[in-house]
């Protein structure tokens, strides 16, 4: 039993990771003002987490399986919150985030019109 309870345990400790690092991807997003690219260390730390937050999810899936072959039912719920987790590990979810702010993503529209704008300046169109 005490391994399907350590399952649950890390299952919720990958939720909460999962939670802070797609949190920070986002702050990460609101820090771009003027810039039109994103850190490599950002893209870097990013693919890591993901990599980390599989672990997490293997490690719960396999204490949720050693639980439920001793006959422990809460392993079955270890095993749960473990794939779900695997699953939700692929989904960037600071995206979804991004869709839904003030911000404008297009970059590209973004530095047209910054040409745009330094062009009338210089020539005081």
């Amino acid at each position: 039993m005490k391994r399907g309870v350590l399952s649950v345990i890390i299952a919720c400790i990958g939720f909460y990771f999962m939670y802070k690092i797609n949190l920070s991807g986002y702050h990460a997003f609101l820090g771009i003002k003027e810039n039109t690219e994103i850190a490599p260390t950002t893209q870097v730390l990013s693919k890591l987490y993901k990599i980390t937050i599989l672990c997490i999810g293997l490690l719960s899936l396999y204490l949720g399986i050693i639980s439920t072959i001793k006959k422990h039912k809460i392993g079955i719920l270890g095993i749960v919150l473990s794939i779900v987790l695997i699953i939700l590990a692929c989904i960037p979810f600071s995206q979804y985030l991004q869709k839904n702010s003030a911000i404008n993503t297009d970059f590209q529209n973004k530095k047209v019109t910054i040409l745009a704008k330094m062009i009338k300046e210089t020539y005081n169109l």
